[in-house]
């Protein structure tokens, strides 16, 4: 994911913005959403209206961030976490595993 990030955001200076909205529009939507043309539409242009800079800032800070789960133990707060059942980013296997590494945390789907 991390060197995907940094080859999307290269393409997206060199290429543009919407070298980049094709592909993630599919990752971002569940099956059942890939139906909606409307709610297609509507991400597809909200997306091509952001500018080539942006996204590459966007993907590169993705790419570099932190990883905290050897932190997610140390949570000391009630926690709830929510998976949606057809999300193809987080699915809920991801993020039951990550729940079940939280102290007093409750998952729900």
């Amino acid at each position: 994911a991390v060197e995907q990030r940094r080859k999307n955001a290269q393409i997206a200076v060199s290429q543009g913005t919407a070298s980049v909205v094709e592909p993630m529009v599919e990752k971002l939507l569940s099956q059942a959403s890939r139906t909606d043309r409307r709610q297609i539409e509507w991400l597809r242009q909200t997306m091509l209206s952001v500018p080539a800079a942006t996204i590459e800032a966007a993907l590169l800070a993705m790419a570099t961030r932190r990883d905290f789960q050897n932190q997610l133990s140390r949570i000391e707060l009630p926690t709830l976490v929510i998976a949606g059942s057809e999300d193809p980013l987080t699915p809920p296997a991801v993020m039951r595993e990550m729940s079940e590494a939280i102290p007093n945390s409750s998952f729900l789907e």
